[in-house]
């Protein structure tokens, strides 16, 4: 299994969008420059941040408590947090934990995109 890369994008300035792109696996050993990276986007404009997880191949306990501990935070100011590609393993383990009752959850990036442009238009 891979180690974690995480690459962000922006992706509309204008409706303050931006993406992380996550490969590999989220482990309790790698999740500083992950944390880190969805920081920055917290004290930046970007409104809507969306981890695209289309090539994440595993998440342990603690990569799914911190993003629900960034969701919230995000929450608290204002900004939303969207999780998208989720691959078949990872939405299992999404639903185990009901995730999907508390993040914003979009096949895929385009159409995290598509949601947040309709919702600002």
């Amino acid at each position: 299994m891979k180690d974690l890369e995480c690459r962000l994008r922006k992706i509309s300035a204008d409706c303050g969008i931006a993406a992380i792109d996550l490969e590999g696996g989220i482990f309790a050993s790698n999740m500083e420059e992950f944390a880190e990276l969805i920081e920055t986007q917290q004290n930046s404009r970007v409104k809507n941040l969306i981890l695209n997880l289309e090539k994440l191949d595993f998440i342990s306990s603690s990569g799914i408590g911190l993003i629900v501990k960034k969701h919230e935070e995000f929450s608290k100011i204002g900004k939303r947090f969207w999780v998208a590609g989720l691959n078949d393993d990872i939405k299992k383990v999404f639903e185990q934990f009901a995730l999907d009752t508390i993040l914003a959850i979009a096949a895929d990036e385009q159409q995290a995109v598509e949601k947040i442009k309709q919702a600002n238009p």
